[in-house]
């Protein structure tokens, strides 16, 4: 393999390119949520480059800052931080640069206004706040569980506000069921996947703060408190979803889409449930 493209390999191993589609379509959907706006070919390239450039970040930086823990884990040993492919430097860089990327897409292809533009900032700070805290320091273990949420949420009310300072009802709570979905999934599933790793290195995830253990070799003991959590979650989700196809009828496409994640997350609580 040519060493451009071994490179090239590396930067998508370490932002999680196959992933990205799915924040790609945060924005995308957002814009049809509004229900206004017919996408041109330079909004259609503010709108990938937007999700695909902020995807890389939030990626990028959790495997940089996880990456003392994530190395000892049996299907990380060929990543390119730990194989040495890529120098933290370089992750770094690369890193960073999608932050300019996301901004210059935002404002050269949407040509946002400034509330806009501030969403789409508090959106980043979040991404970061799960990023560092998720599995250290002091900050009670749900902040940052709920601040990635709020960032994918964030990520498409700065699309709509790039198009109207006044998103319609509908167009908003679809933002917030598919945050709502997101904090279910991300603090429950990829905690519970990351258990044994994670107490072995004296990491404190949300998981681990309510109590989860490991018992003997694969076994998982699942407290009470994270059954009603991921119980709760799941409700509100379903319900949300049910409510806004009753009352709004949104576009079939955003119908479809939090269709999925609902049921996602209802085999996600059956496996929860019968660990």
């Amino acid at each position: 393999m040519r060493p451009i493209t071994a490179r090239l390999k590396n930067y998508a191993i370490l932002g999680r390119l196959p992933m990205s589609p799915l924040t790609i379509s945060v924005p995308i959907l957002s814009t049809y949520a509004i229900g206004e706006v017919r996408p041109s070919l330079t909004m259609w390239v503010g709108l990938i480059g937007l999700g695909l450039t902020t995807h890389l970040f939030g990626f990028a930086l959790n495997d940089l800052i996880d990456h003392p823990v994530d190395r000892t884990h049996p299907s990380r040993q060929q990543h390119p931080l730990t194989t040495g492919q890529l120098s933290r430097r370089e992750a770094w860089l690369f890193t960073l640069l999608q932050i300019p990327l996301a901004f210059g897409f935002f404002l050269l292809c949407l040509s946002p206004n400034v509330l806009a533009v501030a969403v789409l900032l508090a959106s980043l700070l979040c991404s970061i706040t799960y990023d560092v805290w998720s599995k250290w320091g002091r900050l009670p273990r749900l902040i940052p569980e709920v601040a990635l949420a709020a960032s994918v949420a964030l990520l498409g009310m700065s699309t709509m506000l790039a198009h109207t300072a006044h998103p319609p009802t509908p167009a908003v709570l679809w933002a917030v069921i598919l945050g709502m979905g997101l904090l279910l999934l991300n603090s429950v599933s990829s905690g519970l996947k990351d258990l044994k790793t994670d107490l072995a290195y004296g990491a404190r995830s949300f998981v681990i703060a309510l109590g989860t253990r490991v018992e003997g070799e694969d076994g998982l003991w699942i407290p009470s408190a994270l059954r009603r959590y991921s119980f709760i979650l799941q409700m509100v989700v379903l319900i949300g979803t049910a409510y806004l196809w009753w009352a709004f009828q949104p576009p079939l496409l955003l119908w479809i889409l939090s269709l999925i994640l609902s049921l996602y997350g209802a085999l996600h609580l059956r496996m929860l449930l019968t660990l």
